[in-house]
């Protein structure tokens, strides 16, 4: 799926009321159920499932990107915004690799790991100080999980002020490969638009085995 608008799916979507109905209603941009080598680049997926409601003990999915049993699965350079749910949810699966998106202004978590992506752990950030001129120190701690030995490639995401409370990745501003599991500390050179104030979250993705992606950091603020 490369270079599409994909808007206004499922938007005020109401699941039955009848809990006998065994009905879901799937309100997302893409809906992926037990798809392999799954590519989604490029695309600008937003609007989805706004206003939907569940009813009764049913269940309405309106995420941007819903990767259900999928692998491997490779969502790269999207902007995801504006959905009623989660921005990106992997359920289930492994190797959900999502790299290089701008996930913004979502109803829900920017990414969600419903026992997708091993649970991979999210980095967490301690600081994120801006200096003079254009740059910047982000610190934070990388979780491996049991078994895995190596390292990961880290992707440093800015969202501005006015994208909180429900911060996400609006604007990738960084990206390191080769960091170990354990602290961190990486300065580099940020765009303008990086201004006190603004919010700064990470990802974590394992550089070797499954590209098991994990969600966003809490933020730490500029």
């Amino acid at each position: 799926i490369v270079t599409n608008t994909i808007a206004g799916n499922g938007v005020n979507a109401i699941a039955p009321e009848s809990k006998e109905i065994s009905t879901k209603v799937y309100a997302n941009g893409i809906y992926a159920n037990g798809t392999t080598n799954l590519v989604v680049t490029a695309n600008e997926v937003t609007g989805n499932g706004t206003g939907a409601q569940n009813a009764g003990n049913l269940t309405v999915f309106a995420d941007g990107i819903f990767s259900d049993n999928s692998t491997p699965v490779q969502i790269t350079d999207n902007t995801i915004s504006q959905n009623g749910g989660d921005g990106v949810e992997v359920k289930t699966a492994d190797n959900n690799a999502i790299l290089s998106n701008s996930i913004f202004g979502n109803g829900g978590k920017g990414i969600s790991l419903s026992n997708g992506n091993g649970d991979q752990p999210a980095p967490l950030l301690s600081s994120a100080l801006l200096g003079t001129g254009s740059s910047i120190v982000v610190s934070g701690t990388v979780d491996s999980l049991i078994g895995y030995m190596d390292d990961f490639d880290l992707q440093v995401f800015y969202s501005p002020s006015t994208d909180a409370p429900n911060i996400q990745g609006r604007e990738l501003i960084y990206a390191k490969s080769g960091v170990g599991a354990g602290p961190f500390s990486y300065a580099f050179t940020v765009p303008s638009s990086v201004v006190d104030g603004g919010f700064i979250t990470a990802t974590v993705t394992p550089t070797t085995g499954a590209a098991n992606t994990s969600k966003f950091s809490d933020s730490a603020e500029v």
